[in-house]
């Protein structure tokens, strides 16, 4: 069999790492290299067989990247890491074109047979995800609004944003690395179905964020 060269996107350096470690057990997956935002990409110049993405990969989310990376890589498959609760990422990224899925709390067996079934040729979805993603969807809650799915956090980043801070400026006011201040506003774009900055700010005015009032 021959080696699957994989390529890990992922803004969490920890779990980039502890995938490397893992992968040194098996001798059909080569690591031939990492990102941890979109722009990395290009550092690459050799297109790999196999890109794992998360779903909060920078600047706007693992499936917002979907297309971009079939641009720039026409030949390479792509498997998405994702949480089972996140069912609504995992039917996005399907319609978006991604050729695999796994679970982040799938075992080393299952990520490398995943991997090698695309380099294959073949798509992979557990038999797990695949049945939860085609349960019908259960209609929101209508008291529910976009601003209450949101969490304290993702909430915070969202109104800094708003006031035209920098990623900098907001991680410093927050406590947070500026690495995860991207992945928040990628999951913002996600959960939110922004596509632009246009998008931020009309859901910050909508919701009144622009307040100088309000605290973060």
């Amino acid at each position: 069999m021959s080696v699957t060269q994989l390529l890990l996107a992922d803004s969490r350096t920890l779990l980039r790492e502890a995938l490397k470690c893992a992968i040194t057990r098996t001798s059909t997956i080569e690591v031939v290299g990492e990102a941890c935002h979109f722009n990395d990409l290009s550092k690459h110049k050799r297109a790999p067989d196999v890109i794992s993405l998360s779903r909060g990969f920078p600047p706007e989310g693992g499936v917002s990247s979907i297309p971009e990376i079939k641009k720039i890589w026409p030949t390479t498959k792509i498997l998405i890491l994702t949480d089972p609760d996140d069912l609504s990422i995992c039917r996005s990224a399907h319609l978006a074109g991604c050729h695999g899925m796994v679970l982040l709390d799938c075992n080393l067996a299952e990520f490398a047979t995943a991997v090698q079934s695309l380099h294959q040729g073949k798509n992979y979805i557990p038999t797990r995800l695949q049945e939860m993603m085609e349960r019908p969807i259960k209609p929101r809650k209508a008291d529910r609004t976009p601003m209450q799915s949101l969490s304290n956090r993702e909430r915070q980043v969202l109104i800094c944003l708003s006031r035209g801070m920098s990623y900098k400026q907001i991680a410093e006011k927050l406590f947070l690395g500026v690495k995860s201040i991207e992945t928040y506003r990628a999951r913002l774009f996600s959960k939110l179905n922004f596509d632009s900055k246009a998008d931020l700010m009309r859901f910050a005015i909508d919701n009144g964020l622009m307040n100088p009032a309000l605290e973060v």
